[in-house]
């Protein structure tokens, strides 16, 4: 059996207003730290220095940097399916074309904030399992909020496979859009190109 790991929290719950904004300086410090410092200078130590506040304070609340980079993945994941869920509701009951921009444009969206800590972010998660592991359970997450969209649209589609279906189209627009941050950003608020993306997934929804 393998040795049961232990899940990285904070060490203490801000529940009041002062430690709330304690915790978001923290977070906003080290967003700022990773997308400007080369990689192996971040640190406990220089977060708290670009937060204004000692390296025992920022211990209060966060044991490590990867508790820390942890709240800065579970923050950019909350955000993600905020965006592509509330989109997923609000497009039921509307013709398919646009149901499928609709969710297109929502993936676009969940790029087009900060998309220099989205790339930091990620080198961190490639090191680490449990940051892994929440990028999955986001991923099935929204995996299952387009299947849901998807099946008020069976009589239209050609393939028959939801699952498999949206697991494609997430990931699909997913590594294009990972593609565009690293080396066309500017298409990223290219309306031509969010709509020749959304074509192109419609294409392969229905028949030609």
């Amino acid at each position: 059996m393998k040795p049961r790991t232990r899940r990285k929290i904070p060490r203490r719950i801000p529940a009041q207003a002062r430690s709330k904004e304690t915790v978001a300086i923290i977070l906003r410090a080290a967003a700022q730290v990773l997308v400007e410092a080369a990689p192996d200078q971040v640190s406990t130590n220089l977060i708290a220095k670009v937060a204004g506040i000692s390296v025992g304070s920022l211990y209060q609340y966060f044991p490590d940097k990867g508790a820390i980079f942890a709240a800065l993945v579970a923050e950019r994941v909350e955000r993600t399916g905020r965006i592509i869920g509330g989109r997923a509701l609000a497009l039921l009951g509307t013709p398919l074309p646009d149901a499928v921009r609709g969710l297109v444009r929502a993936q676009f969206e969940s790029y087009q904030d900060a998309p220099e800590l989205g790339l930091a972010l990620f080198e961190q998660i490639t090191r680490s399992p449990a940051l892994q592991r929440l990028l999955i359970a986001s991923y099935d997450s929204i995996i299952a909020l387009v299947t849901m969209c998807l099946r008020a649209y069976t009589k239209e589609l050609r393939v028959k496979d939801l699952d498999r279906a949206s697991y494609l189209l997430v990931h699909a627009v997913d590594g294009m859009l990972f593609a565009t941050v690293l080396l066309r950003r500017e298409y990223l608020h290219d309306e031509r190109f969010i709509s020749e993306t959304a074509d192109m997934a419609l294409r392969y929804l229905v028949d030609s």
